[in-house]
């Protein structure tokens, strides 16, 4: 996929789904819709709210780390922001998810709480890491270059 933005969508898009189906046998409530909703409308559930959450969530969490001011900060703040912000987002969309999937009952709600606290502090935790693994990547990349630059015969500099 050329474009940028597209490519990096359909791969949360995959990670999510991914992720949050490996999670959904270890629920109650998945065998629940299973029985009372069968395979297909288990499958299409899934992956409307998969495409939602990666819509949503994804988005804004990419906006707000991309943000000029959020930029700014502290590297640690920076990521801490960012894990709020997929935790506050994913609060957002998944209740009302979740509420709806399940017919109006409350009973649901706290594992779908818990659920997307537990799900996008991994995501966020994940984020951080990666990103600080990129930060030493380039911090390698850019001794290497200075290291070549100083390398090189003054004449050809």
């Amino acid at each position: 996929i050329r474009n940028e933005i597209l490519r990096k969508n359909v791969a949360a898009c995959l990670a999510i789904f991914f992720i949050s189906a490996a999670m959904a046998p270890m629920s109650s409530g998945f065998f629940y819709l299973l029985y009372t909703k069968g395979w297909w409308t288990v499958l299409l559930l899934e992956l409307v709210s998969t495409i939602t959450n990666t819509i949503f969530i994804y988005n804004i969490a990419r906006y707000v780390a991309s943000h000029r001011r959020a930029k700014k900060l502290p590297f640690f703040k920076h990521k801490l922001l960012v894990l709020a912000v997929i935790m506050v987002m994913s609060l957002l969309v998944n209740l009302p998810i979740t509420y709806v999937v399940y017919d109006y009952d409350t009973n649901f709600l706290k594992y779908s709480v818990i659920s997307s606290i537990y799900l996008s502090g991994a995501t966020g935790i994940i984020y951080t890491v990666i990103s600080y693994m990129d930060i030493e990547r380039q911090r390698k990349i850019d001794e290497k270059e200075l290291e070549l630059q100083n390398w090189m015969p003054s004449t050809q500099k």
